[in-house]
């Protein structure tokens, strides 16, 4: 009787440390088991080891940042030029000219930003039309 009770015991109930079960669970070149953790042996953590929902996430936190920061960045720019050239004296022609080069620069960038959201807009006006 007192058999019967020892074998039916599930595996997950005996503690791995200790117990003298690590040295019988299989081993491979990769991990192993011990304390109920894994520790690596060979090879490091690799992007395959994470699971891909979170390596999209990360992924499309990016694609967001790239998204918000480039023509945020573009437009403080221009208005960082514009106040500068602004502020420059016509009789200092070297430095007056390279302010205005400069915001000849930064106005390409602004002006393309400018662009894409009126086609934002104008492509969301005929989506709405035509729904």
């Amino acid at each position: 009787a007192g058999s019967g009770t020892e074998s039916q015991r599930s595996p997950e109930a005996e503690p791995l440390a200790g117990s003298g079960t690590e040295s019988q669970l299989p081993k491979n070149d990769k991990c192993h088991i011990k304390n109920d953790s894994v520790h690596l042996e060979k090879y490091p953590l690799t992007l395959y080891d994470i699971p891909i929902e979170i390596q999209v996430q990360e992924v499309m936190k990016m694609i967001e940042a790239v998204i918000l920061g480039v023509p945020a960045a573009a437009l403080i720019w221009f208005i960082v030029s514009l106040i500068s050239f602004l502020k420059t004296d016509k009789s200092n022609c070297e430095k007056y000219s390279r302010r205005k080069k400069w915001l000849i620069i930064s106005a390409i960038p602004a002006g393309l930003l400018l662009i894409c959201v009126i086609a934002l807009m104008i492509i969301i006006m005929l989506s709405i039309s035509h729904m």
